[in-house]
């Protein structure tokens, strides 16, 4: 009979410095947000202002992936696109940033994205925390679908009634 030795499964180490994730919820969609903070780099470096509204930025330089799409291929629509990366525009900061999202309408898919990466900052740099609280980006909206009930059209719709 040979003898077995038996051998621990080795385990990869998680190198969490390379970067810190955020979670967000929003109705049906769920965003895991990744900053990567060695890549950390001035806001107007990388991204340019808007004309007409010198506070909104475009995200057309920064490296921002979501479901490995570019972030104004995912967010066609630019309100869209402003609602996800609000955070990085309040704080005037850029850093590559990949996004899990899955869920939801593009609506709901945008602001679970900002929650996601908001905690992410937050995470990073304490600092950042008051003003992303005040902006009440660190504030889940848990508004949700009320569910239909039995005997009724909707949620709350009765069927309809007729008296003769």
């Amino acid at each position: 009979m040979a003898l077995i030795a038996k051998t621990k499964p080795v385990e990869k180490p998680k190198n969490k410095d390379r970067y810190v994730e955020g979670i967000g919820r929003r109705k049906a969609a769920t965003a895991r947000v990744r900053i990567y903070p060695s890549t950390s780099k001035p806001l107007k470096d990388v991204a340019t202002r808007d004309e007409k509204n010198p506070r909104l930025i475009s995200g057309g330089d920064m490296e921002v992936q979501i479901n490995e799409k570019h972030l104004k291929d995912y967010f066609k629509k630019e309100k869209l696109l402003q609602i996800a990366i609000s955070p990085l525009n309040l704080l005037s900061v850029a850093f590559k940033m990949t996004a899990k999202v899955s869920g939801g309408g593009e609506s709901s898919q945008a602001e679970a994205v900002r929650l996601g990466l908001s905690r992410a900052l937050n995470a990073l740099n304490e600092k950042w925390r008051l003003p992303l609280k005040t902006s009440g980006y660190l504030r889940r909206d848990s508004r949700e679908v009320e569910r239909k009930k039995p005997g009724f059209r909707k949620a709350r719709r009765p069927q309809q009634w007729k008296k003769r």
